[in-house]
């Protein structure tokens, strides 16, 4: 094999693991005590959790995997239940999940995409229906259901890796990418949430480009 023929072979693969990552099966396989070092997780987060002793490790594909020392882990578990009939579609790919608790509730922060749906194109490049949005648990372990708003971030925007913070003025804000894919110059921007993140409040407001950086 020549060394073009390898590259895109393995371009190939590459992308079509990825997808898998991102796109996790609908019953997976539950294994128990599995070690650290032999998880496969792109885009990890770990939340300690001080009210269950346990830490939930998630991120890109929207599993679950459980642990009681950070050594070893149950899972994964499949636990976030989109609406079908919205715009993420039946079987959205997730990316760069998040668990964050919240007065008194657990809420799930991801990046969603409907790669059905074309939004846009620039450069050439199709732009695809993708977006923050966030679900909701009473358990750290979910399952995560969606809240009263069909979108939190305007539809014409290609939006990801959505988080929570509190800021200095005690109110809750989604701090999200809008994509430089169609912007050409990614940007950091903030929007308030709800008191109870269940949608947002208002407009965005820019935090920085990506040109900012030295």
């Amino acid at each position: 094999m020549n060394m073009r023929r390898f590259g895109l072979t393995l371009l190939v693969y590459l992308s079509f693991s990825w997808a898998l990552l991102a796109q996790p099966s609908r019953v997976p396989v539950v294994r128990y005590g599995v070690p650290l070092d032999s998880l496969v997780l792109s885009d990890p987060f770990i939340l300690a959790d001080a009210k269950t002793n346990r830490y939930y490790l998630t991120g890109t594909g929207g599993l679950l995997w459980k642990s009681k020392d950070l050594k070893h882990w149950d899972g994964p578990y499949a636990v976030a239940q989109t609406d079908p009939n919205s715009w993420m579609g039946p079987q959205p790919m997730i990316w760069a999940a998040e668990i964050h608790p919240y007065q008194g509730k657990y809420y799930y922060f991801a990046t969603f995409t409907n790669r059905a749906v074309k939004i846009d194109t620039v450069q050439g490049n199709v732009i695809e229906r993708r977006a923050c949005h966030v679900l909701v648990s009473d358990q750290p372990d979910g399952p995560y259901v969606p809240m009263q708003a069909p979108t939190y971030l305007p539809a014409h925007m290609p939006t990801l890796d959505g988080t929570l913070w509190v800021d200095t003025d005690g109110k809750p804000y989604l701090v999200y990418c809008y994509e430089w894919l169609q912007n050409l110059n990614g940007t950091i921007e903030k929007m308030e949430l709800k008191p109870d993140l269940s949608g947002t409040v208002g407009t965005a407001k820019l935090l920085f480009r990506a040109s900012d950086s030295p």
